[in-house]
């Protein structure tokens, strides 16, 4: 293939690599986020394991769908 498409071809791989480490980061922050939850809801003991448990998987349910997200973008660029 002719150099430029090979430098098109990777400056779209570094920017899935961007965009990848910045939802990583994201996935991170969700989890720091359910973790400080737990330990605030842990403290306060009107809070129900029903709504620790909810909460969590809200969480970790956005968190899936950003990751969906991103990885079907990979195979799309991948296959193209």
């Amino acid at each position: 293939s002719p150099p430029t498409a090979r430098l098109a071809g990777s400056g779209r791989v570094a920017a899935l690599r961007k965009e990848g480490r910045e939802q990583l980061d994201a996935i991170n922050a969700k989890g720091r986020e359910i973790a400080g939850s737990l330990k605030k809801a842990s403290a306060a003991a009107e809070t129900s394991w029903e709504e620790l448990k909810h909460r969590a998987e809200t969480l970790i349910g956005e968190a899936r769908s950003a990751a969906v997200s991103f990885a079907s973008r990979i195979r799309d660029a991948i296959s193209r």
